[in-house]
């Protein structure tokens, strides 16, 4: 059976979309919250910032060894591993609140979305790690995708989707497929290779 297995331009590909949709909603965040502009808007200048050294280390074709790399990948685990999933909250109850009529199809679409929404920082940033114990750390900070989805405000009235959404079930097997890619990626194979051998013993002794 072939691997059908996305190319590693692919995943950064989608990994750029995902600065550039963080970069807008804390730029819609920013110049709509007037609360603390000030705050918001010194965010807003870091993330442009954070996100420049990741296109910066693109164009440079900066490989995993050299430090502009190291930089980028520590931050983007450390941070995006928590910011994308604000993101994806926020986006979720502002359709589920303002556009109440298409909520099944808003709560599916979401769930899609968080069953990929790290898979991209995990293969790109942690897939390549080989000292066991940055590895381990990686894997912590990857563990933030668990409980974002609890908030979501998904209708009661849904009772299926409520509950799937509120007991982070959605999240554990975000997380599995994590864990599952990490695992390809640092060359362990799910491959025990059983095969059903008959038995020795004789149907005369029944």
């Amino acid at each position: 059976m072939k691997k059908v297995i996305l190319p590693r331009k692919r995943w950064q590909q989608i990994f750029d979309l995902q600065l550039i949709i963080a970069v807008l909603v804390a730029a819609i965040q920013t110049f709509t919250d007037n609360s603390d502009r000030i705050t918001n808007l010194i965010q807003l200048v870091m993330l442009i910032l954070i996100v420049g050294l990741n296109f910066y280390v693109q164009i440079k074709h900066d490989q995993p060894d050299s430090s502009n790399f190291e930089l980028a990948r520590w931050i983007n685990l450390a941070l995006f591993s928590e910011f994308f999933c604000s993101i994806w909250l926020e986006i979720g109850n502002f359709l589920l609140l303002n556009f109440r009529s298409l909520e099944v199809l808003w709560v599916i679409l979401l769930w899609i979305a968080y069953l990929v929404l790290l898979l991209p920082l995990a293969v790109l940033y942690a897939g390549n790690l080989r000292h066991w114990y940055l590895a381990l750390f990686a894997v912590i900070l990857l563990d933030q995708q668990y409980g974002p989805d609890e908030s979501l405000m998904v209708s009661k009235h849904f009772r299926l989707l409520h509950s799937v959404t509120a007991q982070g079930v959605i999240a554990a097997f975000a997380l599995l497929f994590i864990a599952c890619c990490l695992s390809y990626a640092w060359f362990n194979r799910f491959n025990p290779s059983l095969k059903f051998v008959k038995s020795p013993i004789s149907k005369n002794q029944f």
